[in-house]
């Protein structure tokens, strides 16, 4: 048998657990969530937590920087606060998970669940949202980048025929155009005389539809 020592953020002793030495430290995490343990504020930066079962995981305020959370399960977990950047949620599922106020930069959110995820108040500056099923997710407040805040249902994007993201925030119409984010202003100015400034144009013109602008 190993010990597994799980700190908090102040470097404070949250548990030590006692599992078999053949097994990652994930175990002791996916057990403390199964007993109803809370695990506020807790220092899992870096941690292997791929494929783990962390639904209803209490985790308010908790670090998960750079945490592999490669399918991980975190149906209805209470993620308010976490600092996940650069952390790995391909695949993850967050179906109706709390992630209020959330640090989500830098992080890799490639075919995650987020069906009615709350996101309000979010830092996804740098996040990485493809394939990402987002259906009912709130991105109310998420920051996009330096000054640009999302509106409600700020969020739309297309697979056809072109991919483009677009966002309503507080300064109008953003569209992410080669890992960049941009005005409506400046993306017209980008694409005029573009091979597809046609298709680019009808998009906008659903978006802004959409969005009521």
């Amino acid at each position: 048998m190993k010990i597994v020592t799980i700190k908090d953020i102040y470097e404070e002793v949250l548990y030590t657990i006692e599992i078999p030495k053949d097994k990652e430290a994930k175990v002791a995490i996916e057990q403390l969530v199964k007993e109803g343990k809370s695990l506020d504020y807790a220092d899992l930066s870096d941690y292997n937590l791929r494929r783990a079962i962390l639904n209803e995981a209490k985790l308010y305020g908790a670090s998960l920087k750079r945490a592999d959370l490669f399918r991980a399960s975190l149906k209805d977990a209470d993620l308010q606060e976490v600092d996940m950047r650069d952390s790995k949620l391909v695949e993850a599922d967050l179906e109706h998970a709390l992630l209020c106020d959330a640090d989500l930069s830098g992080s890799c959110v490639k075919d995650t669940k987020m069906l009615f995820t709350d996101l309000r108040g979010c830092n996804t500056k740098e996040t990485k949202l493809y394939k990402a099923n987002i259906s009912g997710a709130n991105f109310e407040g998420n920051c996009i980048k330096s000054g640009v805040i999302l509106k409600e249902d700020g969020y739309l994007g297309f697979t056809s025929p072109i991919k483009l993201n677009t966002y309503n925030t507080y300064k109008g119409l953003y569209i992410k155009y080669k890992n960049n984010i941009v005005s409506e202003e400046k993306f017209l100015d980008i694409i005029k005389d573009h091979p597809v400034e046609k298709a680019y144009l009808s998009m906008i013109k659903t978006a802004k539809y959409k969005f009521g602008i």
